[in-house]
């Protein structure tokens, strides 16, 4: 997510009981911290099942998906890092 966005509001409207958060940096634009924003998630959901800090989109993803079948995963935060993963696979 970038720095310049309400990490704490995001949170609220995103995060329910039992979520999994992966936060990755947003590569190229001015970015939030992942460990920070780890922490306000914890502060806004203590409910949540897992919060994990990662590098990169793709080392996230592949955590994620591991092992999940039934499990929808969301790509969200900022359309920057949206455009830079759709940009990755395609190429």
């Amino acid at each position: 997510m970038l720095s310049t966005k309400e990490h704490a509001d995001v949170f609220r409207e995103l995060l329910r009981k039992g979520d999994r958060l992966y936060l990755v940096p947003v590569p190229g634009h001015s970015s939030a911290l992942p460990e920070q924003l780890a922490a306000i998630a914890k502060n806004i959901s203590a409910d949540l099942e897992l919060v994990e800090t990662y590098a990169d989109v793709f080392a996230a993803l592949e955590v994620a998906v591991e092992g999940e079948k039934k499990r929808a995963i969301v790509l969200c935060g900022s359309l920057y890092l949206i455009g830079h993963f759709l940009s990755s696979i395609n190429n």
